[in-house]
């Protein structure tokens, strides 16, 4: 079995398809139902927007996200059974769009972080951390910045972008190609390469796109090599 460089750089993140495919609708459709009761009844409440989203977070981080398992899939999370900080994020994405507030995701070159806006000032949700509410302007520069120190996964590229629920779907498609490659099944690794690349153009999934586009032995070679 080939053990993939490349699996490293995909962040180990892997999210159901559907979960940036379907649109967030109003009313939480897709949620379970205790779940959407809770987003529905924050949504109608009168306190302020921060303690809406103080609520928000520790009871889904309580209640949803306790279990954190790399490859975790947006259907487990759902379940309350596993989470990964792809998951984790978009499932915050989701319930905030919902409630009507503005996000961004922030993409590293290890972990995803989710940004919300609130009275023009960002707060940022760290799905893998108990306490990662992180508010105030100090707070979130460091936190943004100490991310922005993790070690390279690609030659020469420090990856820090924001994107959108459906950029990261081009992540799940990146990381089920990885995973196929790992495998050797490399006819679907390119399938989903390919995905990746329409979804979300970018240096992670042209790296992919240009090194399955080689015949399999140089394919194998580069890993033999360690990626280098």
């Amino acid at each position: 079995m080939i053990r993939s460089f490349l699996f490293v750089l995909s962040l180990l993140l892997f999210v159901s398809p559907l979960v940036a495919q379907q649109s967030v609708a109003a009313k939480g459709n897709g949620l379970p139902s205790d779940l959407r009761e809770v987003v529905l009844t924050l949504h109608e409440s009168d306190i302020a927007a921060r303690k809406k989203l103080r609520k928000l977070f520790f009871t889904v981080k309580r209640e949803y996200l306790v279990n954190h398992q790399l490859s975790s899939t947006y259907y487990s999370t759902l379940r309350g059974d596993n989470y990964d900080c792809v998951t984790g994020t978009l499932l915050y994405s989701q319930l905030l769009k919902v409630m009507g507030f503005e996000v961004t995701i922030h993409e590293f070159n290890h972990h995803v972080l989710l940004g919300v806006f609130v009275d023009g000032e960002e707060i940022l949700f760290d799905s893998t951390d108990p306490y990662g509410l992180i508010k105030g302007k100090r707070k979130v520069a460091a936190t943004i910045a100490h991310y922005k120190r993790q070690e390279k996964v690609l030659p020469d590229t420090d990856i820090y972008e924001t994107i959108q629920a459906e950029q990261a779907l081009g992540l799940y498609y990146f990381n089920q190609s990885v995973k196929h490659l790992d495998t050797e099944e490399i006819d679907i690794a390119r399938v989903y390469a390919n995905m990746a690349l329409r979804q979300y153009p970018c240096d992670r999934t042209v790296a992919l796109n240009d090194l399955l586009s080689k015949p399999f032995t140089e394919i194998k070679s580069f890993y033999d090599k360690g990626g280098d």
